[in-house]
């Protein structure tokens, strides 16, 4: 009777105990609390992974030393104070982007274009780029080809005619201005020389122009070019 009561008991203890370790072990960890703000002067160790134990939410961090990431972050908005340097190579501050390396380069897989100040430059991926404005060149110029898009009041090519038994005729462009240098070609066979004789700049009440003469009357239509620069 006795070894059945002790028996009793002692399945009873480890009923309990069983349950009391089930709890336990399925337990939720501790909630995280919020920390509004907190300023760090050292070292910021990180939990280990098997670790119950639930680290605070920071809303505000200030770090007073050094903080160095070496994995993968993600951050949302974010403010800079001083510079920042990528790779040791790139500089980036207020005063703007150094490169303290080789070549820097900017969208090298040419997979969409590049705008600066919104539309003032535009460089397209097959490398050509569009000025919505002056470009001014210190050095010199060096092209294969120059293509002059059309206009209505100010194209500095074109072509012109001295009709047969005239002497002159005027064009009119509001590309001359009183610095412009007019040259013409003859286009047609003649021993007429051609000579730009009068320019005027345009004004509010009159376009542009310029005069091309011969020192006496053309026998036939005498075709010629011009280009103006300025």
């Amino acid at each position: 009777m006795l070894l059945s009561r002790t028996m009793s008991f002692f399945i009873i203890f480890l009923f309990f105990q069983t349950q009391s370790a089930r709890a336990a072990i399925l337990a939720p960890p501790p909630p995280a609390h919020t920390i509004e703000s907190a300023v760090v002067g050292g070292r910021i160790d990180a939990l280990p992974d098997n670790s119950s134990y639930s680290a605070p939410l920071l809303q505000n961090l200030t770090i007073t030393d050094s903080f160095t990431v070496l994995g993968t972050s993600l951050f949302g908005q974010t403010s800079i104070a001083g510079g920042i340097t990528i790779d040791g190579t790139i500089s980036l501050d207020s005063h703007g982007i150094q490169n303290l390396g080789d070549t820097l380069y900017l969208s090298p897989n040419r997979l969409a274009p590049i705008d600066l100040m919104g539309g003032a430059l535009r460089i397209m991926p097959d490398g050509s780029a569009d000025f919505s404005g002056n470009v001014k060149i210190q050095g010199n110029l060096e092209a294969k080809k120059l293509l002059f898009s059309p206009s209505d009041q100010s194209n500095v090519l074109g072509v012109g005619m001295i009709p047969a038994g005239q002497t002159a005729t005027q064009l009119f462009t509001d590309a001359v201005t009183e610095n412009s240098y007019i040259f013409v070609t003859p286009s047609t066979v003649s021993a007429q020389p051609l000579s730009v004789t009068h320019s005027s700049p345009p004004t509010d009440d009159f376009p542009g122009s310029f005069t091309v003469e011969t020192a006496t009357p053309v026998p036939s239509d005498l075709d010629f070019h011009w280009f103006i620069v300025n």
